[in-house]
């Protein structure tokens, strides 16, 4: 190792030369000679500076180019490097070591001598101006100046009060406020009444299942009156439970009644007629059961209970949905269960082809 070119390159300008070629000189003269010259390979430079070796190879064409180093080929081996600092490169500014100089006391000036006679005329004019100062009535706290402004007295201020405590007070019942003049509060769950008896609505939609609408309702009332469960929503809970029960006896009318729920709930969109064949009709109500067992009961009258077959044509069965969103969601999920119960309970049925309801009028 070279320390006087160790040193040298230390006192480059970072304006002359970037990082990179620096740090190459640096291994440069860290492996130097005492004749400044020194034969490290490339893959040595690589490991030593954590470059690429193409980085390498152009960090030492660039020290090349600008006359930092002489390159001497040799044969069948590793380069030799010559640094030429005997040469003229540009410098950094060397920056001063060393505790900098204490700064000097400075001296006291003499006074000027003051005559007697000076002295004793202002010793007349401080006890002349403290006399006025006391005689001076001493001005009236939050009486109005000439200004506008209020007077104070001197050394005080009026100071705000700062923190939580000059903070502005919220709302007794901030908790409960709601977002707008116009949000609804949620409806609380509460237990169901003793004397409760199901809508008009209610019984309709039980009959629709082929349930006994008193029956079904005296077994509801007894269970929620006896398990004291709150109900936040008693007509879809009543829903949900004749479609469990109509699901228990095994009954087809679930699938047709959730279909004309949805209708009525959805008439922009209108859900092209079943086929008028009876044997394909018994047996897409018992798609419909296969479908109502495979999947959960929400997924089931949100998505297929609103699906109606148009007829088998060719071996396909064709299924109308209400909308295109509706299509392609059940296509994306559901097709292959539809797929299997249609090949086990249509007739010569070898797949499913699922279209819109209105798409399905214009090709009928």
């Amino acid at each position: 190792m070279s320390i006087d070119c160790m040193n040298w390159v230390k006192t480059l300008s970072p304006k002359f030369i970037k990082s990179g070629p620096r740090q190459i000189l640096k291994e440069l003269a860290d492996f130097a000679d005492e004749k400044d010259e020194c034969y490290p390979g490339v893959e040595l430079l690589y490991e030593v500076t954590s470059q690429s070796i193409r980085t390498v190879q152009s960090n030492l064409r660039i020290l090349e180019q600008m006359g930092l180093i002489t390159t001497l080929p040799r044969h069948n081996d590793s380069s030799r490097y010559r640094i030429n600092r005997h040469l003229q490169f540009p410098t950094r500014a060397l920056r001063k070591r060393g505790a900098k100089s204490a700064p000097g006391r400075h001296r006291r000036e003499k006074a000027p001598e003051v005559s007697s006679q000076l002295l004793e005329g202002s010793e007349e004019a401080v006890a002349d101006t403290v006399t006025g100062a006391k005689s001076a009535p001493p001005p009236l706290v939050g009486a109005d100046s000439a200004g506008g402004a209020d007077s104070v007295s001197p050394g005080v201020q009026n100071l705000q009060p700062r923190g939580a405590k000059s903070a502005p007070k919220p709302p007794e019942n901030h908790q409960r406020t709601t977002r707008g003049e116009g949000a609804q509060a949620r409806e609380t769950p509460r237990p169901l009444a003793a004397d409760w008896q199901p809508s008009e609505a209610d019984a309709a939609y039980a009959a629709r299942l082929g349930l006994d609408p008193a029956a079904v309702a005296d077994r509801f009332r007894k269970h929620f009156l006896a398990s004291g469960k709150p109900l936040a929503d008693v007509s879809a809970r009543w829903q949900l439970w004749c479609d469990e029960n109509a699901e228990r006896a095994g009954l087809a009318a679930p699938a047709q009644a959730s279909t004309a729920v949805s209708q009525a709930a959805a008439p922009a969109e209108p859900v092209a007629p079943a086929c008028s064949d009876a044997g394909l009709e018994a047996a897409w109500c018992g798609v419909h059961g296969a479908l109502r067992q495979q999947v959960e009961v929400a997924e089931y009258r949100a998505w297929l209970s609103r699906l109606v077959l148009l007829g088998v044509e060719e071996g396909y069965a064709l299924i109308a949905a209400p909308g295109r969103f509706h299509r392609d969601h059940v296509s994306g999920r559901f097709k292959p269960q539809i797929e299997v119960a249609c090949r086990a309970l249509l007739p010569e049925c070898r797949g499913v082809v699922l279209q819109v309801a209105e798409a399905a009028r214009q090709c009928a």
